[in-house]
């Protein structure tokens, strides 16, 4: 007997279960054999079976299922499943997984038994060469399934440095599973998330009458960099059952929010699934600067039909900027219907917002409600905070009315009835836009979206918009395609461009000017067909801070084919100017950017440790994050101060346990082809390096190839004159340069540096590359390595050094010849000849000596001390015989044995 029985699509339905699956079965009435390839796959918000070569998208794809097996037609039923999962991924969205290429979940699954007289199945699960993040997932559990319990589970499951654990049974009325969670790491699960949680408790019951203890604490917490907790710490108890108790108390210590200001927060949850009562209270750190308190209080129930219904009590905030509820809320949220939520109101410090409805649910929207005089000075920073450039007290009315079911129609409107906008300047002075009208609007009709929106004010100017598109209806909701149609328009007559919103980073950045425009644009979302002008006069660019200071700036651009086209560019700097020519567009989302730049006499940077006046021409291309760059520049005049080392930084080696853990951005990349860079190479060109000890000019020219993240590479030489001070004295610099053929940040070197007007001018010459320089002693005439040292540092020889000098020279060859490492030069000495130890002390040259030593074995040290002059000349061995007991012997020009006991003072 042989067939293939196949089990077709259900269509969705609230109770039907999709599936889609081919069995094939042979065998006799005493056996049969069967085995199936499937896809286990998520259609609309269902996870099933499809067959093997069903069409779905990747996206939908959440792993491969091959079983075979075979069930007995005797008595008992014996049964007999084997299956293997591949590319699986059931407790992990699809999305993450096609994130890392690396990632593979794999398992075998094992059922053996019987399924008569009842069920009695053994079942084994295991994870097989399955990696998670780069990191080996094992997963291991059992259980026997005895008609409706489940008895002998066992798990066993790692990732890293995070393990669970669990034993028990579940099912009957005495049975007990215990769990134990140690989670070090919680960034193995999900990069976006850090920190440790340590969890364990009990399941206990019934499946219909299941109760969950647990407690848990976790410390550290970080998610997105966003949202961070010091500790959270709580012990719940939950039932499953209609009337079972339910508590649970959580605490979070100094939990802080899109980096505002850090607070405790205590949840309470306590009653039964009937009824119960939520609170949330929040109380200010020790540390909070602005004390405010947040207390929420809900009651609630899940009724028998799964439905959650419950009511608002309280929703207060106090603080700086007070918020509170008048009245109370309808609340309620089920699996079919989503949330609900109706007559919220909430009164600011200035201002009402009224909630009347809103229902979100199935790809179902709808929400009802209005503004009423509301200041937006008024709402809390958790809410809402202006942009860092920006202050004042502008109140805004408006209401909304928005349905979207089988189609989206409403409307809502905002408009300022009150208060201004200020500006702060780059003086911290407060300049005013004296807006006289500021409104927007939104109609939505059968999918259809129109934007409109324009400000008027007597600093702004005047600013007027209109945008028209479609949205498409997907089972989600609603989605804004690439291909949707898009009709756009705007005119701006701007007077000022102060009131442009900068990023913190740019805080003290001046832009202004002004700025006429004209735009439309008839097409889709990615190619929306934009024509126009762009006219800009009295431009200004300012950042103190950083000493750029561009202006009396010009603007004459024109928007043509989804491009801006620049014809003309042009900034003033110092006595001179800068100007542009080119394109921008975007493509696929990604900005496409094409200029040449002239620069003659153009002050590019000016400020008392910096300045910098170039000249020449540049090609920049921008293709999404790779910039390319060409062309010639001379440094006609500049100047850098470096700064003085009177700080110290930790390596990039040292980490710091429990510190916010930075994320690293992704920079633009610069690809460098041929871009030649002068310095003071033209007549009257002058380029001064000063600081730490250096006076010097530089002249040279260098050209530039390659990446910035893959080398960049450098061909060139600069050439230094000077001065270097050294140990109180002026070396000058008598021959400086910096050969480049090879990577930028390391030159090679072919600096001279001696100190003048002295019978022996001595110095140091460093050779090698800037990476591994090589320095020596020089003198001229020739000299000992000693003399010039004593030379460089006293002014004189050797046979003048005294008794207090020559401690300062033995400091001064350590400094000097170490070369910054940070293992000291005698011990390196020692290394390099094999030994463990090599020492010369002495405080003047009548009493120095030179010792060197080796361990032998742990325990026994062989050393030698020789007097540069004196007398003294032994060798030594000596025997550890415990931590403090030892025996030492020497023999020389002083012979003796001698036992020694050790101790320290603590």
């Amino acid at each position: 007997m042989y067939g293939v029985f196949c089990f077709p699509f259900l269509e969705k339905s609230d109770t039907a279960q999709v599936y889609d699956l081919e069995l094939d079965i042979a065998g006799d009435l005493q056996r049969l054999q069967f085995s199936s390839n499937a896809l286990l796959a998520r259609v609309g918000k269902q996870t099933t079976l499809l067959r093997e070569h069903s069409k779905i998208t990747s996206s939908a794809l959440l792993g491969r299922v091959a079983i075979n097996g075979h069930l007995g037609l005797e008595d008992q039923l014996p049964l007999d499943v084997r299956a293997r999962f591949t590319e699986f991924a059931p407790l992990f969205s699809s999305a993450e997984l096609s994130a890392n290429g690396h990632d593979r979940l794999d398992a075998d699954l094992l059922l053996q038994g019987q399924l008569a007289p009842q069920a009695d199945l053994r079942i084994s699960f295991a994870t097989v060469n399955s990696v998670w993040q780069d990191a080996p997932l094992n997963l291991q559990a059992s259980a026997r399934l005895l008609g409706r319990a489940v008895d002998q589970i066992e798990l066993n499951a790692t990732l890293k440095t995070n393990r669970l654990q669990a034993h028990g049974s579940m099912g009957k009325p005495d049975s007990t599973l215990s769990w134990q969670a140690g989670f070090d790491d919680l960034s193995a699960f999900k990069q976006s998330l850090s920190g440790r949680l340590n969890a364990q408790g009990k399941l206990t019951g019934p499946f219909d009458s299941l109760v969950l203890n647990m407690e848990w604490l976790a410390e550290q917490l970080s998610m997105n960099g966003d949202m961070q907790i010091e500790e959270l710490s709580g012990k719940a108890a939950l039932g499953n059952a209609h009337d079972t108790p339910l508590n649970m108390e959580m605490h979070a210590e100094s939990f802080s929010l899109a980096g505002n200001a850090p607070f405790n927060a205590n949840l309470t949850l306590g009653g039964s699934q009937a009824q119960h009562q939520i609170e949330l209270k929040t109380i200010e750190t020790k540390q909070s600067t602005n004390p405010s308190r947040l207390h929420v209080l809900i009651n609630g129930g899940i009724a028998e039909s799964d439905l959650w219904q419950g009511q608002l009590e309280k929703l207060s905030y106090q603080g700086d900027k007070p918020v509170e509820m008048q009245g109370k809320a309808r609340l309620q949220y089920g699996t079919d219907l989503g949330f609900s939520l109706e007559k919220l109101a909430l009164r600011f410090a200035s201002g009402y917002l009224h909630i009347d409805q809103l229902q979100n649910g199935n790809g179902q929207l709808t929400t009802q409600g209005r503004l009423d005089k509301l200041d937006l000075a008024a709402l809390p920073q958790l809410l809402f905070t202006l942009p860092a450039n920006m202050t004042g007290n502008p109140v805004f009315s408006g209401n909304w009315d928005i349905k979207a079911d089988d189609e989206a129609n409403g409307r809502a409107d905002i408009r300022l009835v009150g208060g201004d906008i200020g500006i702060i300047t780059a003086d911290g002075s407060i300049k005013q836009l004296e807006m006289n009208e500021l409104t927007a609007s939104l109609l939505l009709e059968k999918n259809r979206v129109s934007l409109s929106g324009q400000g008027i004010g007597k600093v702004l100017g005047e600013l007027r918009f209109a945008l028209a598109t479609q949205l498409d209806r997907i089972p989600s909701g609603f989605a804004l395609s690439q291909q949707a149609p898009l009709e756009v328009s705007a005119d701006a007559r701007l007077k000022s461009l102060i009131w442009l919103p900068l990023p913190e980073s740019m805080i003290g950045t001046v832009i202004d000017g002004q700025v006429n425009m004209a735009l439309q644009g008839k097409g889709t979302i990615a190619q929306p067909a934009l024509t126009g002008t762009l006219q800009g006069q009295n431009l200004t660019l300012s950042v103190p801070s950083e000493g750029v200071n561009l202006n009396n700036g010009i603007l004459d651009a024109s928007f043509s084919n989804d491009q801006l086209l620049i014809r003309q560019a042009r900034f003033e700097g110092g006595d001179g100017f800068l100007t542009a020519s080119g394109s921008l567009s975007l493509q696929d989302g990604a900005p496409q950017l094409a200029l040449q730049w002239h620069a003659e006499n153009f002050t590019a940077v000016s400020r008392t440790d910096r300045m910098m006046i170039i000249e020449g021409d540049l090609n920049t291309r921008l293709n999404g994050k790779l910039m390319e760059m060409s062309g010639e520049v001379e440094i006609t005049r500049g100047l850098i101060e470096l700064a003085g080392e009177d700080k110290p930084t930790l390596g990039d080696d040292v980490i710091i346990i429990g510190a916010e853990e930075e994320m690293e951005e992704h920079p633009l990349l610069l690809q460098v082809s041929g871009l030649q860079i002068g310095i003071g190479n033209k007549s009257g060109s002058l380029f001064v390096l000063r600081g730490r000890g250096l006076d010097s000019t530089l002249k040279g020219s260098i050209t530039l190839n390659g990446r910035t993240d893959q080398n960049l590479r450098a061909e060139g030489a600069i050439n230094a004159a000077g001065t270097y001070m050294a140990y109180g004295q002026v070396l000058n610099i008598e021959r400086g340069q910096l050969i480049f053929s090879g990577p930028v940040d390391n030159p090679g070197l072919n600096i001279l540096a001696l100190r003048q007007n002295l019978a022996v001018r001595a110095g140091v010459e460093i050779r090698g590359t800037a990476l591994n320089p090589a320095v020596k002693l020089v003198s001229i005439p020739e000299v000992s390595d000693s003399d010039k040292l004593a030379w460089l540092v006293l002014g004189h020889g050797m046979d003048r050094v005294g008794q207090d000098q020559f401690a300062m020279l033995s400091l001064a060859a350590g400094a000097l010849l170490s070369q910054g490492q940070s293992v000291p030069l005698q011990t390196r000495f020692a290394r390099a000849a094999g030994l463990d130890t090599f020492h010369v002390g002495g405080s003047d040259a009548e009493t120095a000596s030179v010792s060197l030593g080796k361990r032998l074995i742990p325990n026994l040290y062989l050393s030698y001390e020789k007097e540069v002059t004196g007398l003294l000349n032994v060798a030594r061995l000596t025997y550890d015989l415990t931590s403090n007991w030892s025996v030492r012997t020497q023999a020389g020009s002083e012979s003796a044995v001698d036992v020694l006991y050790t101790f320290s003072f603590k």
